[in-house]
């Protein structure tokens, strides 16, 4: 069964008690869940793996660490996924590590009952005030970077608009980042390899740089960004039975020719870069480029030692 036919089993398969959204355009997420339904006392996000997360589990994980990161704690996390096209690729029981419930797309029953049956939201834990407080500061600031990065982008290309809100707690910061020998860097260019290819380490090594080739200027800065979500999350997180755990903390710097343009939400890029850790600044000379370094690295500095609340 192809994706779009599940999406529309799910969608179906929720009763009218529910308010149901297929392929919701969540304001601080480039990929949301593929279906989002909610009742009183119920919200649930509904996961249909992608080939590509399919081939490699990393990119679904990824995807759903941002996702609960971003979801109210009580969000429900249900994996649906066609047995057709995961058959020998995708293993339901290890899925279940990670996701309150899991079902097969072709099992409609019992389909609708995982999706009725809010039990699970409680099997596992919930991702901590603290974390959250954690991408939401940085969030906040490298959007404002994106946005007012030493007059790159016209002014014209910047509507009026509410940005990311900062969160009013400091929470404890985990260490910097040594690329080329953590764990982390490991891990995240083992899962995508061309990712080592691209970003270098800037500063103390705490902040990551992606210069996008000028070939690439007739592609949307969305687009260009999205390659680096997943393994920028998994440099700053681990999932551990489903919720995200920061294990070092970087900030990335993309700078691309592209055009910041997306749809009617012009900043819709700019928050979901800075979300999964990015700032996006457009081209410039590598005086320009060392200077947007230089703050980033400090800002990271004096929010480490700044004491936590």
């Amino acid at each position: 069964m192809e994706r779009k036919a599940v999406i529309g089993v799910v969608s179906s398969a929720f009763g009218r008690d529910y308010t149901v959204a297929p392929r919701p355009d969540l304001p601080n997420l480039f990929e949301g869940p593929e279906v989002l339904a909610g009742r009183t006392g119920d919200l649930v996000a509904v996961f249909i793996p992608k080939k590509a997360e399919i081939r490699n589990a990393a990119r679904l994980l990824a995807r759903l660490g941002l996702c609960r990161l971003a979801l109210p704690s009580h969000t429900r996390c249900v994996l649906v996924y066609s047995e057709q096209e995961a058959a020998g690729q995708l293993d339901p029981r290890h899925a279940e590590l990670d996701f309150h419930q899991v079902a097969a797309a072709e099992a409609r029953g019992t389909l609708r009952d995982t999706l009725h049956t809010n039990s699970g939201v409680h099997r596992l834990g919930s991702v901590t005030q603290g974390t959250r407080a954690l991408v939401g500061r940085r969030a906040s600031y490298l959007f404002e970077v994106s946005v007012n990065n030493g007059g790159h982008w016209e002014p014209a290309d910047i509507p009026e608009s509410v940005g990311v809100e900062t969160p009013p707690s400091r929470p404890r910061m985990p260490p910097n980042l040594t690329l080329g020998s953590s764990p982390a860097w490991e891990r995240a260019r083992a899962f995508f390899p061309g990712f080592g290819l691209e970003a270098r380490a800037e500063g103390d090594g705490s902040v990551l740089v992606v210069e996008e080739h000028r070939s690439a200027r007739h592609s949307s800065i969305a687009s260009l960004v999205q390659r680096q979500v997943a393994p920028g999350f998994w440099l700053n997180f681990t999932i551990d039975n489903g919720v995200p755990y920061p294990t070092a903390w970087t900030a990335g710097l993309i700078v691309a020719p592209a055009h910041p343009g997306y749809g009617l939400d012009p900043l819709k890029t700019f928050r979901a870069a800075a979300w999964a850790g990015w700032a996006v600044v457009r081209e410039s000379d590598e005086e320009g480029t060392r200077a947007l370094v230089s703050a980033l690295t400090s800002w990271i500095r004096e929010e480490r030692e700044q004491p936590s609340t």
